[in-house]
């Protein structure tokens, strides 16, 4: 066996995730006169078959990706907020910077849910800072900074593995870039493959077939975690963009038709309507147009001469962008999204409460299956991270289950509809509450209890006012006496006020 021996999971999936991940950002940037296929190996806005290539690459010039894609992934990915967690003094540092970049474990996790979302999964390794000097107590731990270190590792990285009966881990093989040994002001040589293997017992490390390094596994337990989208089998899950990839690469090549028809085919045409030749007519003769006056109204012998632009029907071009949108539309419907969440709703009516939900549903059920997942890959390197500390993991961490992203602005509707009808302050202060919350989600405990401080004082001095007599609201306003005002001269009053000239 060779340690670049490859899954047949990997082996089936690499080229397809490989298009997913150029789907969402490609590598070979916005120009896509090199941009390729990865699946099919073609170029991914097509030629046409009777197209010169001179026309096809001038194309490729103009022509603009649509981004759709990341679109999806990004709403998808932002949606999730509001995490409670409650996290041991022995774990905070790890939460705040879980890999030793400054990166919290709450970024972290947003990165690899958004790789979930693009791969269909992600792997979460949870390492540890390796140690420089015999290590006999605590006090050599802290000293050399000893502590758990977490790294994200792609579906190509990942590229072999073993399970046992119960679906837990017992080998991996993931791929790594190692860092330059020399000077970078050294020759660069070339860059050589690095592989890692992990099993129950130990670890290795391989430069191409010639292993470098090895030791044991104190923890005793492979340290990496899947972590799914939707999970479809161990190690393999369901990418939020399988359809919309496809549909995205659909759409652009759709772009660059369509904006060639209107380059080439869309504009007004000069037409000569005569029973005559063109020189017979005069068109052109020292660059100005010569009709025969008499033949304008027409006659028996000559028809009616007329000199004018014809516009090709827009029909054709209507038919094209009501079917890109069309096209569009499925695309985020196939991620989960309302089909309609881009388009301007303005002069269509107002949509009902129940609509919005309905178009949401497969949204919030979507997001409910990732935060889930996500919940469990947490707590599962939570656990790890308490095995490389020789700390039991006693904290919590709480995803939501529910996301209700269509009635934020049904909530501060409701709370305007009912403040003007005089609800009791209890009650306007828990819709209030509500509003916040849903408007502001990732809100710090702090902030939140400011904000419940600033509207509990608010309450109070409403209350005040509500006390106070009336007859305190109806005392006269003290006024100067007109005879107390002295009489002005005009002419005393400069000129600018005066009215002088």
């Amino acid at each position: 066996m060779s340690i670049q021996d490859k899954h047949k999971i990997w082996s089936a999936n690499q080229r397809l995730w490989n298009y997913y991940a150029d789907a969402y950002s490609p590598q070979y940037g916005p120009d896509l006169r090199y941009r390729l296929d990865l699946i099919t190996g073609y170029r991914y806005v097509t030629r046409y078959p009777l197209e010169s290539w001179d026309s096809y690459f001038q194309r490729l010039c103009f022509s603009t990706p649509v981004d759709l894609v990341a679109l999806g992934v990004d709403l998808m990915v932002g949606s999730i907020s509001d995490v409670q967690v409650d996290i041991p003094d022995e774990f905070t540092d790890v939460w705040n910077d879980a890999d030793l970049q400054g990166t919290s474990m709450e970024q972290l996790f947003i990165n690899a849910r958004q790789q979930a979302c693009i791969y269909g999964h992600t792997f979460i390794l949870v390492d540890s800072v390796r140690a420089q000097k015999e290590i006999v107590t605590q006090a050599d731990i802290e000293a050399q900074n000893i502590r758990p270190i977490i790294r994200l590792l792609t579906p190509q990285q990942v590229i072999n593995w073993r399970l046992d009966e119960n679906q837990q881990l017992q080998e991996i093989t993931y791929e790594v870039t190692p860092e330059q040994s020399g000077s970078i002001l050294e020759a660069q040589t070339e860059p050589v493959k690095e592989f890692r293997y992990w099993s129950r017992d130990e670890f290795r490390v391989y430069h191409g077939e010639t292993q470098v390094d090895q030791g044991p596994n104190p923890v005793g337990v492979v340290p990496v975690i899947c972590m799914y989208h939707r999970k479809v089998q161990p190690m393999l899950g369901d990418s939020l963009i399988r359809h919309a990839a496809r549909y995205q690469q659909k759409l652009t090549n759709w772009m660059s038709s369509l904006d060639q028809i209107i380059e080439k085919q869309s504009f007004a045409q000069l037409c000569l309507v005569s029973g005559n030749t063109p020189q017979q007519v005069g068109l052109g003769v020292n660059a100005i147009v010569h009709l025969q006056p008499e033949h304008t109204e027409g006659t028996e012998r000559f028809g009616k001469e007329e000199l004018l632009y014809v516009t090709p029907p827009v029909a054709p071009l209507e038919l094209s962008w009501n079917s890109f949108y069309r096209v569009h539309s499925l695309a985020l419907t196939s991620m989960c999204l309302p089909g309609d969440v881009l388009i301007d709703r303005a002069g269509k009516g107002p949509e009902s409460g129940v609509a919005r939900s309905y178009n949401w549903k497969n949204t919030d059920k979507r997001l409910s299956i990732m935060a889930k997942n996500e919940e469990q890959a947490v707590r599962q390197v939570m656990d790890l991270c308490g095995l490389w500390l020789g700390e039991e993991f006693k904290g919590n961490v709480q995803y939501p289950t529910t996301f209700d992203l269509s009635s934020i602005d049904e909530s501060i509707s409701n709370l305007l509809s009912l403040q003007s009808a005089g609800v009791p302050p209890t009650a306007r202060k828990a819709l209030m509450m509500a509003a916040i919350a849903k408007a502001l989600p990732r809100l710090d405990r702090d902030t939140a209890i400011q904000i419940q401080k600033e509207m509990d004082e608010a309450e109070q001095a409403a209350e005040t006012l509500d006390k106070k007599d009336p007859a305190d609201y109806d005392a006269p306003v003290p006024t100067a006496p007109v005879g107390d005002i002295p009489a002005v001269d005009p002419t005393e009053l400069p000129d600018k006020f005066s009215g002088a000239n």
